[in-house]
């Protein structure tokens, strides 16, 4: 381009000689202009090879890019649906194991699966249900042990009763034998009196 300019300004804007051959000027620009020309083509070519590098780069980190983000939603939905299946899971477990005791037995354990949230509510539950168990075993207990006083006492007030009885009857026993021994006192006294009358 610098020639041509020179080219341009020494021929037509500041020519030395006003009848400068036009065939030497044309051939001069020709063969500036097919230089060019092939300047240009070489340019364009490469030009061309880098924009189909860059976009064949392009191509590559987007399909990278794609698989990238394809992987992690795979393992998104593999984590919800994990997390979905294992929360279902323990819910079930819960509800078994409720009804369970509900109906009275207090020897269900959950099994711990998981160290998260739910394998220590699986802990404070097993926790509680021992708890409650050793409640009741010693309310059973205490129950048995006050049954057992209970028939204790009834035993020994029945025993009581008994003595009583017994007493009684030997308290009876006595008075009809001194009701006796009083009428043969008395009986003992008149024939007494009765000696002692015919003897005067």
């Amino acid at each position: 381009i610098p020639i041509v300019q020179d080219l341009i300004d020494k021929v037509i804007l500041n020519p030395i000689r006003l009848d400068s051959p036009w065939a030497e000027y044309e051939e001069d620009i020709s063969r500036q202009m097919a230089q060019l020309i092939k300047l240009n083509k070489s340019v364009i070519g490469h030009l061309k090879k880098t924009l189909k590098l860059k976009l064949a780069d392009e191509k590559s980190s987007r399909s990278y890019l794609v698989s990238l983000l394809s992987g992690v939603l795979l393992i998104i939905v593999y984590l919800y649906i994990g997390f979905s299946l294992s929360v279902r899971s323990a819910i079930f477990n819960f509800t078994t194991a409720a009804r369970k005791i509900a109906a009275g037995d207090l020897t269900v354990r959950l099994t711990k699966e998981s160290q998260d949230e739910l394998g220590h509510l699986t802990l404070a539950f097993n926790d509680m249900t021992e708890k409650m168990h050793q409640l009741i075993q010693m309310v059973s207990q205490t129950v048995d042990n006050v049954s057992g006083q209970a028939n204790q006492l009834n035993c020994n007030a029945t025993a009581n009763t008994s003595a009583m009885v017994r007493q009684v009857g030997e308290t009876q026993q006595i008075s009809s034998a001194m009701s006796q021994m009083v009428s043969a006192v008395q009986e003992v006294s008149q024939n007494t009196l009765s000696t002692s009358d015919a003897a005067l």
